[in-house]
């Protein structure tokens, strides 16, 4: 716990002062800093560190003994990767280290200079440690939001191509697809925003459990999770919506809507891009409030939305008038985050205590 708190207070500092760093050459310095405080840590992991390490190991080993690729689940990126890797003389290390660089590589590619020291300290929050045991999805998500900022620059070819190599990687990719396509064509005003916000309280309340239910297993058939129904599953959405954590998260949401809906220079924000906030904040809140992460299949395609948190809150801190008060919050909740992996409450990467291959 220890080394993670360490290692995230870094990545905190160093991508805010890469994020406040005026003279391009000089920036150079703290941004190379907070891409290696990614990348080393998990590279060079010790044994066992994230729960899939050892199926990650064995299936490296598999490829590498023949194994026939169309009887097994591997997506034909990853397998041809492993069977490269292996042929060219290095061993299974190696690919933890190759899917750890371009993991960051394509999160750093995503994220403006300005935004760079809010965003990134939220990826490290709360995405870092799934990737030591989803290293396939943990790319995939970050060659979504790529993707996201390339179909918003209208580079809607090298969007798709993103994409679909993704998909090569992880399929859960797809579900990214929809949402990038109907942002555009989807305008939420401050009125509309409020009326949304309290009709998912209203779904949330009233058919919270058969909505789950029907997304469990019908749309993660596609997937291939869909058979794994089970009365842990029932004890997870009853208990998703009770208690004081539902008030306390919706309270949280309210605020940080209040915030997007109070920001009033256009000048320097297209009312366009307010739109995207709102829808984003609203898709997160959708996917947050349902607890849609107790069950681990589900919690699967969450983490494939994980992304839609950084642009409202990016938003906030950039043009909000109450950038210090939200700073002091955002601060405190990644601190909360951070406890709640820790004590095992929000952690199913099991990735502590840390150890390296070097000590």
């Amino acid at each position: 716990m220890v080394f993670y708190l360490f290692l995230f207070c870094l990545i905190f500092l160093f991508s805010f002062l890469y994020s406040h760093t005026k003279n391009k050459i000089v920036a150079v310095f703290p941004l190379t800093v907070t891409f290696l405080l990614f990348v080393i840590p998990s590279s060079f992991r010790a044994e066992g560190i994230g729960t899939d390490y050892f199926n990650y190991k064995a299936n490296f080993y598999e490829i590498a003994h023949g194994v026939d690729i169309s009887s097994q689940w591997w997506e034909p990126g990853y397998y041809y990767l492993n069977l490269f890797i292996y042929k060219i003389g290095f061993d299974y290390h190696v690919i933890f280290a190759i899917m750890s660089f371009f993991t960051i590589l394509f999160l750093f590619l995503s994220v403006s200079k300005r935004t760079f020291g809010i965003i990134i300290p939220i990826y490290a929050f709360t995405n870092y440690l799934f990737t030591y045991n989803g290293i396939r999805q943990g790319l995939t998500i970050t060659m979504g939001f790529y993707a996201y900022t390339l179909y918003q620059k209208k580079k809607y070819v090298s969007a798709f191509i993103i994409l679909g190599i993704g998909y090569l990687f992880h399929k859960s990719i797809i579900f990214l697809i929809p949402i990038i396509l109907i942002m555009n064509f989807i305008k939420i005003d401050r009125k509309w925003s409020v009326i949304f916000f309290i009709v998912l309280i209203v779904v949330v309340k009233l058919f919270g459990m058969d909505i789950i239910a029907w997304g469990y297993t019908n749309v993660l058939e596609v997937l291939g999770y869909g058979g794994k129904l089970s009365d842990v599953m029932s004890y997870f959405l009853v208990k998703s919506n009770t208690g004081y954590g539902v008030l306390l998260r919706i309270g949280i949401y309210f605020v940080m809507l209040y915030l997007i809906n109070n920001i009033r220079n256009i000048n320097k924000l297209k009312e366009n891009f307010l739109y995207k906030a709102r829808f984003f904040l609203l898709l997160y809140f959708f996917m947050d409030i349902f607890h849609v992460w107790t069950v681990q299949e589900i919690g699967r395609l969450k983490m494939v939305y994980d992304f839609a948190l950084f642009i409202p809150l990016a938003t906030i801190y950039n043009y909000s008038k109450y950038r210090k008060l939200f700073f002091i919050g955002y601060f405190l909740w990644l601190m909360m985050n951070l406890y709640l992996s820790s004590t095992g409450i929000q952690n199913p990467n099991n990735a502590f205590p840390y150890k390296s291959l070097l000590f």
